[in-house]
């Protein structure tokens, strides 16, 4: 018969390991982020053309992707069919989805009519103080609130 202080230690074991995966997928997907502003300006020397909005797209689909795998498996941890829906419904209305949806017409945009709004999309805007949509989900987020 196990004891209720093993089962306690592996429930929270699997709790960590499942925080650190989320943290190193959410990372991976600002990298990707960072990575298609970074394609999309030029190091922040040159304006958006076509030719780096094309390139850029690679890195929004890979933000996209990444994105995706992480809100399937927030979906899947629901343990009814009506939470799974819930949280679907959750991870679709969410700021982040529409930033990716925002981004992502801002690249078309900018191939078709080789010039893009005036503006960045507020997923690809940098700041010192960081974007709300960004920071939301910002690795080591968790730990800066707990040590303020």
């Amino acid at each position: 018969m196990a004891s209720i202080a093993s089962s306690a230690f592996s429930t929270s074991h699997r709790g960590r390991q499942q925080h650190r995966a989320d943290a190193e997928a959410w990372a991976a997907i600002h990298i990707a982020l960072d990575n298609a502003v970074s394609t999309l300006t030029a190091g922040n020397t040159a304006l958006p053309s076509a030719t780096t909005g094309r390139d850029a797209r690679a890195q929004l689909v890979a933000a996209r992707f990444l994105f995706n795998r992480q809100a399937e498996r927030y979906i899947a941890a629901a343990r009814t069919r009506v939470g799974r829906a819930w949280r679907r419904r959750q991870v679709a209305r969410s700021s982040f989805t529409k930033a990716l949806d925002h981004a992502a017409t801002y690249l078309t945009r900018l191939e078709r009519d080789h010039e893009g709004p005036f503006f960045l999309p507020e997923l690809f805007v940098r700041s010192s103080s960081g974007l709300p949509v960004r920071d939301h989900r910002a690795p080591g987020r968790h730990r800066a609130a707990a040590a303020a």
